[in-house]
């Protein structure tokens, strides 16, 4: 098995080939042009066995985007998306509870209480859409440490 990693001009990773059956190669290279034929075999009818990224026009060089392997996929608008957020106090969707602990004098006795929203703009978010259009948000601090993660889960009626 062999699978290729193409980079871009600026050295993003770019296309990732899915792994194709190579023989006879005895675990030496494979050049590009000999997996795409590979491929072509292990992947019949395919013109798009990779994934393909989809950068931000920044220096943080982050994905947007992300098409998965198949003409399928990357022909049709479906795919999975990326956004960078910050969080927003009483937002419905970007709002995140802060809960602290208390403790009691004898220390036996922890109490979870609700200290409040978080302010805005103290927690970063990461949005991702998978592509079925169901999104899911992670929300860290500035230490990078996460602090809730939310995942909207359709039920098989299509409800939330």
């Amino acid at each position: 098995m062999a699978d290729y990693q193409e980079y871009d001009e600026v050295g993003r990773e770019s296309k990732k080939w899915l792994p194709a059956s190579v023989s006879g190669n005895n675990g030496s290279f494979v050049p590009l042009n000999t997996l795409r034929i590979y491929a072509s075999g292990s992947y019949p009818r395919e013109i798009k066995p990779y994934t393909l990224p989809v950068y931000e026009s920044s220096p943080l060089n982050r994905v947007l985007e992300q098409y998965g392997p198949g003409q399928a996929w990357q022909n049709n608008p479906r795919r999975a998306k990326t956004a960078y957020l910050t969080n927003i106090s009483g937002n419905d969707t970007l709002n995140c509870i802060y809960y602290k602990s208390t403790t009691a004098s004898a220390d036996t006795l922890v109490t979870i209480v609700n200290g409040g929203n978080y302010e805005t703009a103290q927690l970063y978010v990461l949005r991702t859409t998978d592509e079925d259009g169901n999104p899911s948000f992670e929300f860290k601090d500035k230490l990078g440490q996460v602090v809730l993660t939310r995942h909207n889960v359709p039920e098989e009626n299509g409800a939330l």
